[in-house]
Order: structure tokens, then sequence, then C-alpha cells
């Protein structure tokens, strides 16, 4: 929303969207300065969002539903269901497998899953966040040690990859230009807050909330309404929010109209 309000004119040009104003006064100088870095980061805040959705109740829930009806998350075998050792009567140690493990020279942090059940298999994987192609999944015989599956990150479905693409990218776990880069989001919207709250406080009058007047030329066409609608059915607290200003909104409106007076004619 703020992307499309800001958006500017064609008088500033090129310029609108890389210098603020300093001319016009302090209040318009800190707007521009609020809406330029704003619209800069927007793509990229967007992004760190998208990271902490799937941590989420709601969206989170709702995302795993999703990527369960077309099986684009993990597959079940990747955690070692419907995969079965052959009954035997021994069983190889857990030192073996450990052994098997350090061949398989797997990259960043190694976790080793116990058998479930009595046919249940050692699962052996790694979790890499720097290069997240690189993991991968082994299935054991646990009486043989037999390598009955390996499992690659492409057989992962599409959504579970993508999702754990945008948490690693919201906790900066690909590296040190992850976290540099997370960083200076935070330093920049940080002063986004701040240059708004000026602008606000120098338009603020002493006697009002200091709500700015909406241009006659504004309109909101039906596709940012639609957009809205959704955003208010996935993300329950803002959609609670835009219901509680609507419903603000037409009490004042309503009010100022039963409180206009009524100019008789002669």
């Amino acid at each position: 929303t703020g992307v499309f309000i800001f958006w500017p004119g064609e008088k500033r040009g090129l310029k609108g969207f890389l210098v603020p104003r300093s001319g016009h006064g302090k209040r318009l100088f800190f707007r521009d300065v609020h809406a330029i870095i704003g619209f800069w980061i927007s793509g990229l805040l967007l992004m760190v969002l998208a990271g902490a959705f799937p941590w989420t109740d709601i969206v989170g829930d709702n995302f795993k539903w999703v990527q369960q009806v077309p099986h684009t998350g993990y597959p079940k075998t990747w955690f070692g269901i419907g995969i079965e050792s052959k009954p035997s009567n021994t069983m190889i140690s857990l030192d073996e497998i450990v052994e098997k493990t350090k061949k398989l020279e797997l990259p960043g942090e190694i976790s080793i899953s116990f058998p479930k059940g009595k046919n249940g298999v050692f699962s052996v994987g790694n979790t890499y966040h720097p290069d997240l192609s690189e993991q991968r999944k082994y299935h054991f015989d646990r009486f043989t040690g037999e390598l009955l599956l390996q499992q690659n990150w492409s057989d992962v479905g599409v959504l579970m990859r993508g999702r754990m693409w945008v948490m690693a990218f919201h906790q900066g776990q690909f590296g040190p230009w992850n976290w540099y880069l997370m960083l200076f989001i935070a330093v920049l919207l940080t002063l986004v807050s701040i240059s708004a709250i000026c602008s606000y406080l120098l338009r603020k009058k002493k006697e009002g909330w200091g709500v700015p007047k909406t241009p006659k030329k504004f309109k909101v066409d039906n596709t940012v309404i639609s957009i809205l609608v959704v955003l208010g059915v996935l993300l329950p607290l803002f959609g609670l929010s835009l219901l509680l200003i609507t419903a603000g909104t037409l009490i004042v409106d309503k009010r100022k109209s039963t409180l206009k007076p009524h100019i008789k004619g002669n």
C-alpha cells in the first residue's frame, strides 16, 4: 500500500525515487525519506515477512495444508514412512550407523533418526543452510545396514523448498552476506519508522489526529481492494484492523453528516 500511494508522478520523474525534497520544509523532507527508503526495501521486506509466516499458527498451518494437497512438501519416505527393514535375528549397532554416516561426508549438521516400529529404518540426514541443494537423506536397514533409499533435495516438493529458503533467509543462515543484509534491512526499517513519526508530529495540530486529507485525484482500483481482502483473510489481525478502520471511518462520516447545519432558504 505504501508503494501504491508513493509512486511519484511524472513531474519529479526518476529523481522522485532517489532524492528527498529538502527545500520545502521538514515535514515534506521526512515524508520523502520515509517513502523513498520504504520503496527500495519493500521487496526485501516482503521476503523477510514471508520467512516469518511459516511459524505463525494460521498462515503456517494453512500453508502446510496447501503443501499436502498437491504433494509439494516433504515426501513421506523422507521421514522413513513406508520404508521397512527385512526382519533378521541380528541388528546393527548405532556405532556402525555412525561410521556409515561419516563415510557419506555430508556438509552441515548431521542427524540420525532411530527406527520406528519392529521393521523401521535408521535415517541419516543433514541440514546445510549455505546451500540447501546439498541436503540428503539416507535410509538404512536396521538389521543388515543395507542402504535402502537415498533421497536428494530435488525429491522435496517445490513449496517446501521455497518455504525452507525464505525461512533460512529470514534467519540470516546463508552466511555473512545474509546476516549483514538482514542487519541492513533492520537499520533502514528503523529509519523508515522514525521518519514517519517525525513527519506525523510535524503535520499534527494540537487539537486533532493529524490524519492527512485524501487528494481528489487519488483512486483505489478493485485490484488493490481484492489484494487487501485476501491479505485480510490470510492475516486475521490485519483483517480485523481493516474492519475497525472501515467501521470507524463510516461512523465519523455519518456523525459529520448529521452535525452539518441545515441552511434554510428564504
